[in-house]
């Protein structure tokens, strides 16, 4: 299972901040409510984790969103799951060891500073 020990809870909220804001420019309402609700289900738990689980991050939506229908459910879940797997290659591809691998690969030269 993918690990986000090295990533912070609020910088995943602040992920979810931008999501939010990016559907209130102008996209539908429907995602718009989609991204106000995974921002939602976020404060419901500081562990960043669970949501790179599909079936755990399910779990939680359909508990904290009974009410709702079930495809709006999916969806919520659905984009959680995709942000924080987004935000772990982010923090992987940030990683200078990985940096420097994929650089050897694509016949690059190191630059140190």
């Amino acid at each position: 299972m993918l690990d986000l020990t090295n990533l912070t809870y609020e910088n995943f909220v602040q992920e979810l901040k931008e999501e939010v804001a990016y559907h209130e420019r102008g996209n539908s309402e429907y995602r718009k409510v989609t991204s106000l609700l995974s921002l939602e289900i976020a404060t419901k738990t500081s562990n960043i984790n669970i949501f790179l689980d599909k079936e755990r991050t399910v779990t939680l939506v359909n508990k904290h969103l009974d009410s709702l229908d079930k495809h709006r459910r999916k969806d919520v879940a659905k984009m959680l799951n995709m942000i924080a797997r987004s935000f772990h290659v982010k923090q992987i591809l940030q990683n200078e060891e990985v940096q420097n691998h994929i650089n050897k690969v694509l016949g690059k030269k190191q630059v140190t500073v």
